[in-house]
């Protein structure tokens, strides 16, 4: 007789305390549509007294979340965007920390608002992750890189290949141009190894580049990814002389000029969730929107 999986889903995050209150928001916005979810944290320095109070919430929904530890200093010159930590790096983990065959990788800057079922259940047994276009390296470059901040992997595939030490290979190979990080990283890792899924399981806002923006279908998806340095949970300035360029191209509106910060669509779908303590997930929980 086969034993039925106490968990419906694995999902990872790598990230470090400061934003705390955003990884909160996204197991929030996740457990509004799911119970059974098997969190993993992959992290330096979040509290062990962290855990213990949000896994006391979690039992009201049969999930679990799992403190991942890197004890590694390996990370910690590694180039980045300014407003991106070295906890980006921790991802490189994923196969070395979590024995499950298929992963469901997210971002801090997410935010889910409908059901994952679909996405989770996609056969990627002969890929070695399923993943969304990026965008901005659409746009400026003219190429088809994932992003990869919503990324379901499948283990075996990333053991198999090493992940961790040869990512660690390729920063310190001088020959190698990675002007995204730890993305750039992957996408050489898995060139041609990744399967292309729609992007509402990734539908990333570029708030940063309304140039970007204004070129593809402006939609709802069932992860809306903050990319860029233009967060919801962040006043951004936008700068006066880009603003006036912004402007007059038709890119920005006179109000958003006035107002000198970036307009981040979808941010209502972030401060909604941000408000609900845990009794009102619970009320919530099943909602379909």
């Amino acid at each position: 007789m086969s034993v039925e999986k106490k968990y419906r889903m694995n999902i990872a995050m790598a990230t470090d305390y400061r934003m705390h209150e955003q990884v909160e928001v996204v197991i929030k916005s996740i457990l509004k549509y799911h119970r059974g979810v098997q969190f993993f944290l992959l992290n330096k320095d979040y509290p062990e007294e962290w855990f213990d109070s949000l896994n006391g919430q979690l039992l009201e929904f049969d999930s679990v979340i799992y403190d991942k530890k890197i004890r590694s200093r390996n990370f910690e010159q590694l180039h980045t965007y300014h407003y991106v930590t070295e906890a980006t790096f921790y991802r490189y983990y994923i196969s070395e920390l979590i024995e499950e065959e298929k992963v469901l990788y997210l971002d801090a800057d997410i935010v889910v608002t409908g059901e994952l079922d679909s996405f989770y259940d996609t056969d990627i047994t002969s890929y070695a992750m399923a993943a969304v276009v990026d965008p901005i390296v659409a746009y400026v470059h003219q190429r088809k890189d994932f992003n990869a901040g919503v990324m379901l992997i499948n283990n075996n595939k990333w053991r198999e290949k090493n992940v961790l030490m040869q990512a660690l290979q390729l920063h310190v190979d001088s020959s190698v141009s990675l002007p995204d990080a730890d993305q750039s990283v992957l996408n050489i890792l898995f060139k041609n190894e990744w399967l292309e899924m729609d992007d509402t399981y990734n539908y990333q806002i570029v708030a940063s580049y309304p140039e970007i923006r204004k070129e593809f279908k402006r939609k709802r998806g069932r992860i809306i990814h903050y990319t860029t340095a233009a967060k919801p949970f962040l006043q951004r300035k936008i700068g006066r002389k880009r603003g006036l360029k912004l402007l007059l191209k038709g890119d920005i509106s006179f109000r958003d000029f006035l107002k000198n910060v970036y307009t981040v669509p979808f941010a209502d779908e972030w401060h909604q969730v941000q408000k609900l303590n845990w009794e009102d997930v619970k009320k919530q929980h099943g909602n379909k929107n």
